[in-house]
């Protein structure tokens, strides 16, 4: 497991505001804290996160919980995360690899309707496979919510976890 991940950044370790977090390639994701900016000399500035394993986790959880649209990074970030193959993805949510491909193209197919909602559940029950039921009602009332924006969301690290600031969501 990645308990730690280090990249080069660009950004100043004396910013107080959520700072965002490019590295897991998904739109609209802010880190709190749980990192550190450190400088390498020749190499620049590394951006490190703590139990990055975990925040990656949670990230992809409130993705599929939470945006009422998944857009082409939610995509890929979320078949990375289960280490699928676009096949494989392709297989478990009743589609062709070739529109799996088009999911995770900008600007190509939007992932909607059925495979949408059988993606969120696959994820989900691939990082809780005892809770499937209760996240089930989660991801079908998300289609009964009218309101259509997609908030940011930022990541807290306190007393050893992760957590969406603003919310209970929390992986252990």
């Amino acid at each position: 497991m990645n308990n730690v991940l280090a990249f080069h950044c660009e950004e100043d370790g004396a910013e107080k505001e959520p700072m965002l977090y490019r590295a897991c390639g998904v739109e609209g994701i802010y880190l709190h804290d749980g990192y550190e900016i450190i400088d390498e000399g020749d190499y620049g500035r590394s951006l490190i996160v703590h139990d990055a394993d975990t925040l990656h986790k949670i990230i992809g959880l409130e993705i599929a919980l939470s945006r009422p649209h998944l857009s082409h990074r939610d995509v890929v970030f979320m078949r990375g995360q289960m280490e699928k193959s676009q096949v494989e993805l392709a297989n478990e949510i009743g589609v062709s690899a070739q529109m799996v491909a088009r999911y995770e193209k900008e600007d190509q197919t939007d992932i909607t309707g059925p495979a949408d909602r059988l993606l969120r559940a696959v994820y989900v029950a691939h990082l809780f496979p005892d809770q499937q039921e209760r996240i089930m009602h989660k991801i079908i009332g998300l289609y009964q919510d009218e309101d259509d924006t997609v908030p940011n969301l930022v990541f807290s690290r306190a007393q050893a976890h992760w957590a969406k600031m603003g919310g209970a969501t929390e992986v252990a």
